[in-house]
């Protein structure tokens, strides 16, 4: 029997990595509609997800600083106080991408122009590269602090991937395109050794008997999920690599595939990652001031929403009723529930709310009490 939960559904739900692969997925469709040039747009619109993301991280970040003035943690709260630097933290992150985003930006809509020769792209991955060693002190703070640090991993790791890139971009490097993508083929190897590990381990649990079925199926879930995002990024990157090459080519390939089909698997990755939020842990509670999870402030906030998160649905019959047929499973059903004969709204309430209603429940002749 398979079993969904509503509210550990919602309980786990990060609302942080939630906003920001959905921003990614609309900028890599506006900006691939851009380089096939079949909507003309300056660079600056196809950007717009992107600063549409960094308003939102500024507004969170400065409600959640007139939050914490107004109401400061108690000097003993030392994971709330954490929470705050670590929301600091990644604000600066995001100062550094912004800017980033910004120099690349002016660099793609000045290409070809005078200015554009005066400007290389080791100068506009300049802040990128500053990003890369504040992320890597910023991870062990993380570590030292029991604190998340994915997004300063996938920086620091990529630093000099970000080098071959800008030397690259800068006609430095004769290379191609799929030796400039080296450091990043050395890191999908990790992966996909870390993906056969935690698969070898999901089969290895899934056929002990010592273990309940919830762990079997958050390993076989973590598995797949492994498998979801490893696989189509790396199709990713081997087709842009191609692709560049491609356009760097003097001889024109008829097999050419435009933007909208290379970042394809890119859109998969980020459907996967928006779906894989619903099941990470709760981000920084300190964004807008929330202090607490966004569902549980959604929830209390407007508290009309609680009965729709307070709903399970199940797929399948339990173990006990494999062998049992239907008429019989229904008939023992019946004859074992006090609500065989009310109305099936009453039965409803009374599993939704899980608490009995004397009203509800039929008088018993027999009376067993307890000696004293």
């Amino acid at each position: 029997m398979f079993e969904v939960n509503c509210r550990s559904f919602l309980s786990e739900f990060n609302i942080s990595k939630f906003v920001v692969y959905i921003s990614l997925f609309v900028f890599a469709v506006t900006l691939g509609l851009k380089l096939d040039n079949i909507f003309q747009y300056n660079y600056f619109l196809a950007f717009l997800p992107l600063w549409v993301l960094e308003f939102l991280v500024l507004l969170g970040f400065l409600t959640g600083i007139l939050s914490f003035c107004c109401r400061p943690p108690s000097r003993t709260d030392i994971q709330s106080r954490n929470e705050f630097l670590s929301m600091v933290f990644c604000f600066l992150e995001h100062c550094l991408l912004t800017g980033f985003e910004i120099f690349c930006c002016y660099k793609l809509e000045v290409k070809g122009t005078f200015v554009d020769r005066q400007l290389s792209w080791l100068l506009m991955f300049s802040p990128l590269f500053l990003l890369s060693f504040f992320t890597m002190a910023i991870a062990v703070w993380a570590i030292r602090h029991d604190r998340s640090f994915e997004f300063e991993l996938l920086f620091s790791v990529n630093i000099i991937q970000f080098v071959f890139a800008s030397f690259k971009l800068d006609g430095a490097l004769n290379w191609s395109w799929m030796i400039v993508f080296v450091p990043t083929w050395i890191l999908f190897s990790l992966c996909f050794i870390g993906t056969f590990y935690s698969l070898t381990l999901a089969i290895f649990i899934g056929r002990s008997p010592h273990f309940a079925n919830v762990h079997r199926r958050s390993h076989f879930f973590s598995a797949i999920s492994h498998m979801l995002l490893t696989i189509p990024l790396l199709c990713f990157f081997i087709f842009l690599a191609d692709k560049l090459d491609a356009l760097e080519s003097p001889v024109k390939r008829f097999d050419e595939m435009p933007f909208m089909i290379v970042i394809c698997p890119l859109l998969m990755f980020l459907v996967a990652s928006v779906l894989m939020s619903f099941g990470s842990k709760s981000g920084n509670t300190w964004w807008f001031g929330m202090r607490k999870p966004f569902c549980n402030f959604i929830f209390e906030s407007i508290p009309c929403l609680q009965q729709y998160a307070n709903i399970s649905y199940r797929f399948g019959t339990e173990e006990a009723d494999a062998g049992v047929p239907p008429e019989r499973r229904a008939l023992s059903r019946g004859n074992s529930s006090p609500f065989s004969s009310r109305n099936p709204e009453q039965v409803q309430l009374f599993r939704m709310d899980d608490r009995v209603n004397p009203k509800l429940v039929s008088p018993s002749p027999f009376i067993i009490e307890s000696p004293d």
